[in-house]
């Protein structure tokens, strides 16, 4: 679970009217971009949950696709370069399997090339899950620096679950940024950053927020006071609650649909944009 290596946290509070629901003259779907210091951050909210819609997911897979090749072309990413895909995060806890899960949608052909085969009108695409240090013994950076050194991939691009700082962002944005993510930041541990910097090669990252700390949901509905300064030091109800949700990660009722998805969305919308180039 992860935050962007720049989140842009401002976009919070200036995206909220969407957010609530002002898509009238948008439809479901928008996209909007912010460019800083020569990266740029693409978030695509979504009107309504895209639960069991076949259309909605269609068009959110389009958006990404949209979005991917806007990036591949700042980068210069042809397709006979290589891209290769990371699911960052682990798959044995449901909220932070979206990475995993991305991948089984993508159709990985680099092997393929390897082989001489080159497949008709497809670009190259590989993709490698690399899991958490509590499972594998080693850093996500470590996993994807080794395969990244071996094999060259022209970009990275890195799905993983993001931790929302308000609840009406779950299962809401897809954020898209070519400034990289920091695997574990979202929820207090992070890693060794997967950017441009670190790898040597540009990193896209993909994430939706999926989790969310109590705390954040309590100080969102508290009018965006500090817990500290509502319980103003007594052993009040506030005082208790700051103690109490300190370190406590929610997520949706309906996690495994959610994750399921957007997975499925984000899958087909990276295959469109590598081998529709």
């Amino acid at each position: 679970m992860s935050e962007f290596c720049e989140l842009v946290a401002e976009y919070e509070t200036m995206n909220a009217a969407r957010l609530a629901g002002a898509f009238a003259a948008e439809g479901k779907i928008s996209l909007d971009r912010r460019d800083d210091g020569g990266n740029s951050t693409y978030f695509i909210t979504l009107g309504e949950d895209i639960y069991y819609d076949p259309a909605l997911k269609a068009e959110l897979a389009e958006k990404v696709a949209r979005v991917l090749r806007a990036l591949f072309k700042k980068h210069g990413v042809t397709k006979r370069d290589l891209v290769m895909a990371v699911g960052v995060g682990n798959e044995g806890m449901t909220a932070d399997a979206l990475g995993a899960k991305t991948l089984k949608y993508l159709d990985i052909t680099e092997h393929l090339y390897a082989a001489k085969l080159k497949p008709r009108g497809k670009g190259r695409l590989s993709g490698v899950a690399s899991g958490v240090s509590g499972v594998t013994g080693l850093e996500s950076y470590e996993i994807v620096r080794g395969v990244t050194d071996r094999v060259s991939p022209k970009l990275v691009i890195a799905v993983d679950t993001l931790a929302a700082r308000q609840a009406m962002r779950l299962k809401r944005v897809v954020q898209i940024s070519d400034r990289g993510l920091v695997p574990g930041s979202g929820v207090s541990n992070a890693r060794a950053p997967l950017n441009e910097e670190s790898l040597g090669v540009p990193v896209v990252a993909i994430g939706v927020p999926l989790v969310i700390y109590a705390r954040n949901i309590l100080l969102e509905y508290a009018g965006g006071y500090r817990l500290s300064d509502l319980a103003g030091g007594k052993d009040n109800a506030y005082n208790r609650s700051a103690r109490e949700l300190e370190d406590l990660v929610v997520t949706l009722k309906e996690i495994d649909v959610a994750v399921e998805d957007f997975a499925e969305a984000l899958g087909r919308g990276i295959n469109a944009a590598v081998h529709g180039m």
